[in-house]
């Protein structure tokens, strides 16, 4: 949240504060494969994977790995030392495979 102007609710579990340095983005690298996003992940996904398959609108791919399982919590991109955008990318693809299973129906 940008606002502390936002009611906590009963369904708050917690409020984490970050100084402005920790809220800073650094320049996007390459992968370098160190799984660090995965052990984080706390429901088993492989975000990195995740992340590639919604970068190439690979939609068929992502659905088969679960990408609507993701919580969003934003662990993988918190952990990643490459400082790749992790979750920024998953909650895209998570957006249009959604849309397309209820497309389906």
């Amino acid at each position: 949240l940008v606002s502390t102007d936002t009611p906590i609710t009963k369904g708050t579990s917690g409020i984490v504060l970050l100084s402005k340095e920790e809220t800073i983005r650094n320049e996007s690298e390459d992968c370098i494969r160190c799984s660090s996003c995965v052990q984080a992940c706390p429901m088993g996904l492989i975000p990195i994977q995740l992340m590639t398959y919604s970068e190439y609108e690979n939609w068929d791919k992502a659905e088969a790995s679960y990408i609507y399982d993701c919580l969003e919590c934003g662990c993988c991109t918190y952990v990643c030392p490459s400082h790749r955008p992790i979750l920024d990318y998953v909650r895209i693809g998570k957006g249009k495979v959604l849309s397309i299973m209820r497309s389906r129906k």
